[in-house]
């Protein structure tokens, strides 16, 4: 997790700065689904492009925290287990506040982190 600060700042970096080098930023004119890249959450919540990235978000979550909880042994304390809970949906309150493309990059790792964490621990 802590390998992937450095690419995550990247991306915010790149798609948060308006002047990249001295020139204008070409990333920054990009779009999915119509949505553009460089811009935050909160801004456009109604494109289907924000609101397809929060449900996908969620979904992970849901999927991450039911996972967290099952490798908890017994001697976990309710604490831990409500940590466990609850802590994969704060993916959910980062894309927030980050613009679109990180978002993705979010989803992603995310995605890959749980779909990884799923086949190698059988």
């Amino acid at each position: 997790m802590l390998a992937q600060i450095p690419f995550f700042w990247v991306m915010y970096s790149l798609f948060s700065t308006a002047v990249v080098a001295g020139e204008a930023n070409q990333l920054l004119a990009g779009t999915i689904f119509g949505a553009p890249l460089g811009i935050h959450w909160p801004l456009f919540a109604s494109t289907p492009a924000y609101l397809g990235l929060g449900v996908l978000l969620v979904i992970v979550a849901y999927f991450s925290s039911r996972r967290q909880v099952r490798q908890l042994d017994d001697s976990a304390s309710p604490m831990a287990r409500r940590l466990a809970r609850l802590l994969p949906f704060g993916t959910l309150a980062t894309a927030a506040f980050i613009p679109l493309a990180a978002g993705l990059y979010l989803l992603t790792t995310t995605t890959w982190t749980l779909l990884e964490r799923t086949l190698l621990l059988r």
